[in-house]
């Protein structure tokens, strides 16, 4: 069988896992007798003056790399153009392909790993007239606990349903994922297949534990991305430790975006106060700085506040999540319960009438507070845009104006500016800004890690 693999990461190009699995599916598949094509780009960042397209024969894997056309796109900036712009050199090389005696190539199948090949798979199966296979590694839904709010969001969704749609049989790695899919994009899929990953044991150097008595050894080995949940391991350290005293956690990974955007500076201090050793390129924490470091305690509150959102797509789970996240970033204790009704079923289905109920602990300035009851912290810079933090979008801007006046009262705040212009149904002309000043607890108190 003649098969054409379209992949955004190949080897050398690989920025996660979806380049591995497609290294190892292709060589696999290669090595049964199959005849594989595998059609990705050159690094980003390149054009075609430097790093023109390239045709080499790699592990009897043929590997056809199109050269990216010479643009300003950035990836995390322009991320629909710079894919777009990709997908229209992948397809131009893909028409290109050659076989024996300079004739023209063509696929018995075509084979696409997720939403960002979708456009140059979908043409591509479409003008050989053969049969479009797809692999769904995630969804931007899943990587944002049902969440799909901010434009760029709502775009990737709608190219995973046209693709999961387009598609003549559907692959995922893992049962859930399959749920998953049917729950988002379904019904009236087609059949879809559940190939698990696996591991090669045999590139794993293994010796037999030997018995120990000391302290439990946790380890993290991979990509330190917030998809990835490490910031989850280091801030459950501290109630492992109360079972489990001495527990240590070992990090070994590259950066990824929790180091870039230094949310994970915070986090190792955290992890740091619990006995958290750092290994890798990510071990870079920050000292916390001593201006404004003020004595605090926690104050309980349970509020409810009504969400009339009709620009951001959610479910129950991914209102709540992303409320949750919120009241983090503006300095709650982690110990917080969110809970929200009256959301839709089907993610794509708005709801006008969410009700929230959020209980959660906030500090407030207790110079005279008990040494028993006093948690040291610090004003620390608060911001919170469609892009800052990392989690909020274009369609937040409901969120945000129904937190306002309920909400964020709640929270010591100082040199606060709020700026909200929300329009429904039109989320560029959306706008808004908090920015200023939170009281948030130092990572390295104790009490800061309650819950």
């Amino acid at each position: 069988m003649k098969v054409l693999m379209v992949s955004w990461e190949y080897p050398p190009v690989v920025v996660g896992g979806l380049g591995r699995h497609v290294y190892q599916l292709a060589t696999a598949l290669a090595a049964a007798g199959h005849e594989v094509v595998v059609l990705s780009r050159r690094p980003s960042g390149t054009d075609p003056s430097s790093h023109p397209s390239t045709d080499e024969i790699a592990q009897d894997v043929r590997v056809v790399a199109a050269a990216q056309d010479p643009h300003e796109f950035d990836f995390g900036a322009d991320m629909m153009a710079w894919t777009l712009a990709m997908g229209h050199s992948m397809v131009r090389a893909g028409l290109a392909i050659k076989g024996p005696r300079n004739q023209p190539w063509r696929p018995d199948v075509v084979h696409a790993h997720d939403w960002l090949v979708a456009h140059p798979a979908i043409a591509l199966a479409e003008y050989f007239d053969v049969p479009l296979v797809s692999t769904i590694h995630a969804t931007e839904a899943g990587r944002h606990s049902g969440w799909v709010s901010g434009q760029i969001s709502r775009q990737v969704h709608a190219v995973e349903s046209w693709l999961v749609r387009e598609s003549d049989s559907l692959i995922t790695c893992s049962a859930s994922m399959s749920d998953e899919i049917t729950e988002l994009f379904g019904p009236g899929l087609t059949e879809i297949r559940v190939i698990r990953n696996g591991i090669n044991a045999a590139l794993w150097p293994f010796a037999r534990r030997q018995p120990r008595n000391g302290p439990a050894q946790l380890m993290y080995l991979g990509r330190l991305e917030y998809e990835k949940g490490i910031h989850d391991a280091i801030a459950a350290l501290p109630r492992i430790r109360r079972t489990h005293p001495g527990t240590t956690l070992t990090i070994a990974g590259e950066r990824g975006a929790l180091v870039e955007a230094g949310s994970l500076a915070g986090l190792m201090l955290i992890g740091l106060s619990c006995g958290l050793p750092l290994s890798g390129a990510a071990a870079e924490p920050a000292a916390a700085s001593t201006t404004d470091v003020v004595s605090g305690a926690w104050q309980h509150h349970n509020v409810t506040f009504s969400y009339y959102g009709v620009t951001a797509l959610f479910t129950c789970d991914g209102l709540e999540d992303h409320v949750r996240q919120i009241l983090l970033h503006l300095g709650a204790r982690k110990d917080l319960t969110v809970y929200a009704n009256g959301c839709p079923g089907p993610i794509n289905t708005p709801s006008n009438s969410a009700f929230v109920h959020a209980d959660f602990y906030a500090l407030a300035p207790a110079a005279g507070a008990d040494g028993s009851d006093r948690v040291m912290a610090r004003w620390t810079a608060l911001e919170v845009t469609p892009r800052r933090p990392g989690f909020m979008g274009d369609g937040d801007c409901e969120l945000i104006q129904g937190m306002k006046d309920i909400i964020t009262k709640n929270f010591s705040l100082r040199d606060v500016e709020y700026r909200t212009s929300c329009f429904p149904h039109s989320i560029s002309m959306d706008g808004f800004a908090v920015k200023g000043q939170a009281l948030k607890a130092l990572p390295l108190n104790p009490n800061a890690a309650k819950g």
